[in-house]
């Protein structure tokens, strides 16, 4: 399966709650969501099966999660680009500081900021040279 890359770098491909909806396994959505739920239950609720579903940023069923706590994805709608290695204002705080416990997503953004910089012999990524059209129609809460 090809690379699908989200606002924040990671890839949907590995992720365990991606992988559990492309296989319609309800018993490992169950387990992912008890692991997710572990921790901090100020900062993430309970999480459910149904929450952890996910098609990826941008398919058509989003985790809870993604849809009503992820400030990235939020940001990354609201600017309307493809990820965040295509915002004028990469590495914003926000970004910067998930980063900072996800290497590989940052060596991912990394990659195609610099890859896009050299390609188009530009520092500013102009919206036009997004995904503007197809992010526009994102759903972005719940």
């Amino acid at each position: 399966m090809d690379e699908i890359i989200a606002y924040c770098g990671l890839d949907c491909v590995k992720c365990e709650a991606f992988l559990a909806t492309q296989k319609n396994d309800r018993a490992e959505l169950e387990r992912v969501a008890q692991k997710w739920s572990e921790g901090d239950t100020h900062t993430h609720p309970k999480l459910t099966a149904e929450d952890v579903t996910c098609d990826g940023c941008f398919g058509k069923r989003i985790s809870k999660y993604a849809r009503s706590y992820c400030a990235i994805r939020a940001c990354g709608i609201d600017k309307k680009v493809k990820n965040c290695a295509y915002c004028d204002e990469y590495k914003c705080e926000k970004i910067a500081k998930f980063l900072q416990n996800t290497p590989t997503a940052a060596e991912k953004l990394d990659t195609i900021r610099r890859s896009w910089v050299q390609f188009t012999n530009a520092s500013v990524i102009s919206v036009e040279q997004t995904l503007l059209p197809y992010v526009s129609r994102l759903p972005r809460w719940v």
